[in-house]
């Protein structure tokens, strides 16, 4: 028998799934030499080395790609553990490899895949489609046949080549397909390193199609496939052994998928339930959730898969090594500066600070404790001031008093503080204003403790001495967009109240849907400091007085409530992150914090928050 060679490609986040592959062929082929393509970096907290056992080769793939960050920065996590699919098995077979698989790493062997090994003495390649029986009802045919077409007839969870020349082949334009575009981008004919290989049984000679049911059982064929649990323990499907089971999106789509097609096939479900005791008894501890070295930038800023697009669509103009680093003149500090309708171009950046401080005035009568504050800042500073018409006469009084450089700009009390803050961004000019100061006179009547919140809020920024103190945050560091107080960044996920909908509409707007909450928070009270960039995207989406709710005295579920926890997505549109200043920094070192409370005095918590 010649020599089998089994590969998958997956992150730490997937570490616990690839065990239970690994595991599974063992018990099913032993013989078989398992190769890991790690497509990460360790996470800080993990010490345990135990799972390495599990396989017998951990192959980096950097060592395959001479531009290798480059290359990884463009695609997502998804489309990165795909990406090198192709390369790494031409590196396997040029090891020596007789007959290689590749295997998704959410997938688990339950019997021997013997005669995959026997037919790659005759076939140079093997695929299994996504379907091998027609679908009858309208609803499965939407689901399997139709789905099939957008992201590719055979399922590249599995494949199996074997080293001749048609194998190499197959290999080598494989892994030039994959080098050139493996994006998500079904709207373009492409789905990751899957759709390409609809194209493999047309360009290359000797390719077989396994068709027997017992091969890459999942929620998309499930509908198709009658699978018991035989008394000698052995799993049947139809009329073969079920060889290996496919758990994709467990936990989400996939398991929605399996309940629906699989509705009384209990044998499905035992098989679904043991997998996640598996999952849970080979989890690696120091493994956070969702973790990805490849997520972040140097800094920690989280990268949106909109940034990644941008640079892999203007590779030319891309003339940066490592597009991860921060540092002067990278990437990431160009982008911050000039977004992508800029990017490259000269940009004028103010060469002192000037702060247009964006005042909505609902209460002119507490105006006062706001003016004669800012009053006594030396720097450079204008005043937009926003507030109804019955109120602008009161708003002018209260200006008689100080010699502000200021603008008072009628506007209806609709939409609250945001929608009139919205339209002043328009008037602000980020090349003659270099950092924007959003203030409003809060009253929360709604609150006992109202006017605590308003007074702690405001001390972060009006006094001049804490003014400046955020104009040095700024200097000292370029990955902060957007500065709140301390203590009022709250989570996203504790404190969405019903207005995840509003959100998550709002981020896909702004290109950003990609960027989960966890770990994310929000500036309560809608008080903070920010660059004009930080602010870019959400202005750009241009909302209007009729998108927003007829006022109503509502404290939650609004327009206005989302936009206030939408403009942490904004900075993340410009690589840009969120964090806080002491209230006073007279008493305290200026320390700048970058993580949400999931506790806070002036709002309750819509749920609860759980923890990695």
């Amino acid at each position: 028998m010649a020599n089998v060679d089994v590969y998958t490609s997956f992150s730490y986040a997937y570490l616990s799934r690839a065990r239970i592959l690994a595991q599974s062929l063992r018990r099913s082929n032993p013989d078989w030499r398992i190769w890991a393509v790690l497509v990460d970096r360790p996470p800080e907290n993990l010490t345990d080395s135990s799972w390495r056992h599990d396989f017998d080769v951990i192959l980096d793939p950097e060592i395959l790609f001479p531009d290798w960050k480059a290359f990884i920065f463009k695609h997502d996590i998804v489309e990165a553990c795909t990406a090198v699919k192709g390369r790494a098995l031409q590196h396997i077979l040029a090891s020596g490899a007789e007959k290689v698989v590749y295997l998704d790493p959410d997938i688990a062997v339950f019997h021997s895949l013997e005669h995959i090994e026997r037919k790659l003495d005759t076939a140079s390649v093997i695929l299994t489609p996504h379907q091998v029986a027609p679908n009858s009802l309208d609803a499965d045919f939407k689901d399997n046949e139709l789905v099939s077409l957008m992201y590719g007839i055979y399922n590249l969870g599995f494949i199996a080549v074997k080293n001749d020349k048609t194998g190499n082949a197959v290999a080598s334009w494989w892994n030039d397909c994959l080098y050139r575009a493996c994006y998500d981008q079904i709207e373009d004919g492409i789905f990751t390193d899957q759709k390409y290989c609809d194209l493999i049984p047309c360009l290359f000679d000797n390719v077989h199609i396994e068709r027997r049911p017992g091969y890459n059982v999942a929620s998309w064929n499930i509908s198709n496939r009658n699978v018991r649990i035989l008394r000698n323990g052995s799993i049947s499907v139809n009329d073969d052994l079920l060889r290996f089971y496919h758990f994709t999106k467990i936990n989400s789509d996939g398991e929605g998928m399996t309940q629906r097609f699989a509705a009384g096939n209990y044998a499905v479900f035992e098989i679904w339930n043991w997998y996640k005791r598996q999952l849970r008894a080979l989890e690696v501890p120091g493994v956070p959730s969702r973790y990805w070295h490849y997520s972040e930038l140097d800094d920690g800023t989280i990268i949106p898969k909109s940034v990644r697009m941008f640079f892999r669509n203007n590779l030319t103009r891309m003339a940066f090594e490592n597009p991860f680093s921060t540092s002067r003149d990278s990437f990431a500090s160009t982008f911050r500066i000039s977004g992508r309708d800029k990017f490259g171009k000269s940009i004028k950046v103010p060469a002192e600070h000037k702060v247009a401080c964006v005042i909505h005035a609902y209460y002119p009568e507490l105006l006062s404790e706001i003016l004669s504050e800012l009053a006594r800042y030396r720097g450079g500073l204008k005043l937009f001031l926003t507030t109804p018409a019955d109120k602008a006469g009161a708003v002018h009084a209260a200006l008689a008093g100080y010699k502000f450089d200021a603008e008072v700009i009628v506007s209806p009390n609709h939409g609250r503080d945001v929608l009139p803050f919205l339209s002043v961004l328009d008037r602000i000019d980020d090349e003659e204003f270099s950092l924007i100061l959003k203030l409003h006179t809060k009253r929360s009547t709604h609150l006992d403790n109202g006017e605590k919140w308003r007074r702690e809020l405001l001390a972060c920024f009006i006094q001049p001495e804490e003014l400046e103190a955020a104009l040095r945050i700024f200097d000292d560091r370029p990955d902060v967009g957007i500065l709140g107080p301390d203590g009022h960044y709250v989570s996203l996920d504790g404190y969405m109240g019903g207005n995840e909908a509003g959100v998550n509409a709002l981020k896909k707007q702004m290109g950003v849907g990609d960027v989960r909450n966890s770990n994310l928070g929000f500036v309560a009270g809608s008080i903070f400091m920010a660059r004009p960039a930080a602010l870019q995207a959400l202005k750009e989406l241009g909302l209007k007085a009729t998108d927003f709710e007829e006022e109503a005295s509502q404290i939650d579920g609004t327009l206005a409530h989302a936009v206030e926890r939408a403009w942490t997505f904004s900075a993340c549109a410009r690589l840009l992150k969120v964090a806080t200043k002491p209230i006073t920094t007279r008493t305290q070192e200026l320390v700048v914090q970058g993580s949400p409370l999931v506790a806070y005095d002036f709002a309750p918590r819509s749920h609860e928050v759980a923890e990695d």
